[in-house]
């Protein structure tokens, strides 16, 4: 749910950012999405902590490439 969301706010940013907003409101949907790209990064290094629970490689790849995708798109 936080990749879903970074990305929404990436794209909210970049329309305001398109449309000719000021600098302060574009500001605000870009920090919600480093604040939930770090969370998920956070979450997924719990869940590679975590020896109790298994998860998948093909699981933890998924999440990595969609996290990587998205910031390859916001920089490139």
């Amino acid at each position: 749910m936080q990749i879903k969301l970074s990305i929404s706010a990436s794209h909210r940013a970049a329309i305001l950012a398109a449309s000719g907003a000021s600098t302060t409101t574009v500001q605000k949907p870009t920090h919600d999405a480093i604040r939930l790209r770090v969370g998920t990064i956070k979450s997924l290094q719990c869940i590679l902590q975590d020896t109790a629970t298994m998860y998948s490689d093909q699981t933890v790849f998924i999440i990595a490439h969609i996290i990587v995708s998205e910031v390859r798109a916001l920089f490139c």
